[in-house]
């Protein structure tokens, strides 16, 4: 097991985060919510440590940072500022409540090592120096949690414990969301606001100084804590329930003001499923680590023709008639070097899936689990686009259990397409359905129906937003009439997406230098 971190570690990684003014306020509420988000899961699943780094974070970046942002006093932003703010007021009660706990967990790691120092020799002391030097044991959603496992070791297990908490998750919601029902006069009070209190939007935020002083009488417990250390209870398992609300957002009866053909829906967006089946051996295909070549985003006829049906799915064989003369005894099956548990024993709690690559700056990546249907589905829908040579985008969604991220949702959002784009129309319905349905935008993906494989130099803004959002975030690039006919990537970090988010014009990125701002996105597992 990886030694655990001590609080004031913690808070000093949770400082440790870089932050742009120059970034559009509204990316900065949404990284803000996502904290908030991926600490819940955490917190939920006994990993204290990762929900008191999350929540630490998610306090500083809105009271030091955003409410300094050049957009703060924006009609447009300032309810979300107004609610990010409200949220910290609940992040730093949690953090005092996980401050005990992690704490505690650190005096009983220190006191048996501090027993294991007056039993072992000075070699062994050495070795163990060496580990805590390693850069997982400074990781706080790894380090001091039961058996961190390798995400593409383990895709099998992955997937039967991503099925089995998504289908706990799914009826905890459903419970909530008939109990709610149940009682007419609680759904009456969700609906209209008890008389004589404030709407949100005249409700006011707690006075921005105290909720700073706040956060520093929290860092300076904090520091404190390194003189001296307290003895509490053993902490006690978080709760399953989560929050949401089972609604679809209603589609947009406005006529659009674009010309440009679009993918045709019913609603504002299309909901595919993308829950990944088990794998079986072989499936996972490695990525490659050097992005192809990328020419001059020109038209240019295809290579290869699209077919003028959408792609269908191999013939199933014929059975063959066994050979009943002769059968030879199946050799006895190879012993697996990881046993796994049955699925009474699968737990988000008991297992932890270790990054699977690192940031250029060093940060880790948490692992991504994709199925491999998701693309095939995608290209079916984005078919009558393709032949028209309309790009399509869709939005990748999922959840976040065992720190890796399973793409569950394949979302086709309202757009405007071209040629050469395409931009999503109604931007914020398809978060307030993520935040409904409990669900978090992992990245995108979209077609080159006339292009080769590569990230242009609008892909690079569009990826940059989703960065910011959350680092792991990656895009998928289709292009049905070249070879390679698809691909995975992320902005490099550095110096791509710095460079990227300090660039205003879009479309007007060196040619020469563009490689150097993306790459394959190795955190990627498909199972």
């Amino acid at each position: 097991m990886i030694p655990p971190l001590n609080v004031a570690e913690i808070a000093r990684q949770a400082a440790a985060y870089e932050y742009s003014p120059s970034t559009k306020l509204q990316y900065w509420l949404r990284t803000a919510a996502s904290l908030v988000k991926e600490a819940d899961v955490y917190e939920r699943e006994g990993n204290d440590q990762q929900a008191y780094l999350l929540l630490f974070r998610h306090a500083q970046l809105v009271l030091v940072n955003l409410i300094m942002h050049p957009q703060a006093q924006d009609p447009s932003c300032r309810r979300g500022l107004a609610e990010a703010q409200r949220e910290v007021q609940n992040s730093l009660k949690r953090l005092e409540v996980l401050k005990p706990r992690i704490n505690q967990r650190y005096k009983q790691y220190q006191e048996a090592r501090d027993i294991e120092f007056r039993k072992t020799i000075a070699a062994q002391l050495d070795d163990h120096a060496d580990l805590l030097r390693d850069r997982e044991s400074h990781d706080p959603a790894i380090a001091g949690r039961p058996q961190p496992l390798a995400a593409a070791e383990n895709k099998d297990l992955a997937v039967k414990l991503a099925q089995k908490e998504l289908k706990r998750r799914a009826a905890a919601k459903l419970g909530h969301y008939l109990s709610e029902n149940l009682h007419p006069h609680k759904q009456r009070r969700l609906l209209a606001p008890v008389q004589g209190q404030p709407t949100q939007e005249h409700h006011g935020v707690s006075d921005q100084d105290d909720l700073a002083s706040r956060l520093q009488e929290v860092r300076a417990r904090v520091e404190g804590d390194q003189t001296h250390r307290t003895s509490i209870q053993e902490s006690q398992p978080a709760s399953s329930e989560v929050q949401t609300i089972l609604r679809r957002p209603e589609p947009n009866r406005s006529a659009t003001g674009y010309k440009y053909p679009a993918v045709p829906a019913q609603s504002i967006f299309t909901i595919t499923e993308t829950v990944p089946p088990l794998p079986s051996k072989g499936l996972l295909q490695p990525l490659p680590l050097r992005p192809p070549a990328i020419p001059a985003k020109i038209p240019e006829p295809p290579s290869r023709p699209i077919s003028a049906t959408p792609p269908s799915a191999p013939p199933v064989p014929s059975k063959v008639a066994p050979n009943t003369t002769s059968i030879t005894p199946p050799e006895p099956p190879r012993q697996p070097d990881y046993i796994t548990p049955s699925s009474s024993d699968l737990q988000p709690s008991t297992f932890t899936f270790k990054p699977s690559s690192y940031l250029e700056n060093g940060n880790p990546l948490r692992t991504i689990f994709i199925s491999p249907d998701l693309r095939q589905r995608f290209l079916e829908i984005a078919y009558p686009n393709t032949r028209r040579n309309l790009e399509t985008c869709g939005i990748l969604c999922g959840s976040l259990i065992s720190n890796a991220f399973f793409i569950s949702k394949l979302l086709i959002p309202e757009q405007e397409s071209t040629p050469d784009t395409c931009e999503m129309v109604n931007e914020g319905a398809v978060f307030e359905y993520c935040d409904a349905e409990d669900l978090m935008v992992l990245g995108w993906i979209h077609t080159h129906p006339t292009q080769t494989c590569f990230m242009s130099s609008r892909d690079l803004h569009t990826q940059s937003g989703y960065q910011v959002m959350l680092a792991e975030s990656i895009a998928i690039v289709c292009a049905p009439s070249r070879t390679p006919d698809w691909g995975v990537f992320r902005l490099t970090d550095p110096p791509g997406l710095k460079t990227v988010l300090a660039c205003t014009k879009q479309g007007l990125l060196e040619r020469i230098s563009i490689s150097a701002f993306y790459n394959g996105a190795g955190s990627a597992v498909y199972v």
